[in-house]
């Protein structure tokens, strides 16, 4: 079951504690509890408050959450912004879900709710140590492009859709 959140749509805050609880945890398992540690009070104070105001205040931002017994699965969280782009924001799965093709299924899901007259091109930043993340996304098509990796809209539909590129 998906749930869809954005500035008109406010997301609750039993979810988005749930949320912030997942990139905690995904911190923590891709840096290290000391690295988090010495990080906590911003998670937890500033940059908690800010990024609440982002995913509750900004027009142009979307939330998909993807749910299993009403527990959070994982989400998707993606960013109109200009020139017709979409920046994905935000892919994260619970670590029990992994590798069992729900970045597929969150992709579908997010291109079935873009508005296609405002998006030719997804992109989105991906830390350098996670190589998973990379790995993922090099195989759905995303090409590193000065310090973001882009892919145009009809590549990722295709990807999502399994049609080759036969040109």
């Amino acid at each position: 079951m998906f749930e869809y959140y954005n500035s008109i749509n406010k997301i609750p805050e039993y979810r988005y504690k749930k949320m912030a609880e997942i990139l905690n945890a995904f911190s923590i398992e891709l840096h290290g509890q000391e690295w988090f540690e010495q990080r906590r009070e911003t998670f937890e104070n500033e940059g908690y408050q800010n990024w609440i105001n982002m995913i509750t205040n900004n027009p142009n931002y979307h939330i998909i959450i993807y749910l299993k017994d009403n527990n959070i699965i994982g989400f998707i969280c993606y960013e109109y912004t200009d020139n017709k782009r979409v920046c994905i924001c935000e892919v994260q799965i619970i670590k029990e879900y992994r590798y069992k093709g729900l970045v597929k299924v969150l992709l579908n899901e997010m291109l079935k709710q873009i508005d296609k007259s405002k998006c030719n091109t997804f992109f989105g930043g991906i830390n350098p140590n996670n190589e998973h993340s990379i790995s993922t996304f090099t195989h759905i098509g995303m090409e590193l492009k000065d310090k973001f990796y882009e892919i145009s809209y009809d590549k990722l539909n295709n990807y999502i859709n399994n049609v080759s590129n036969l040109t």
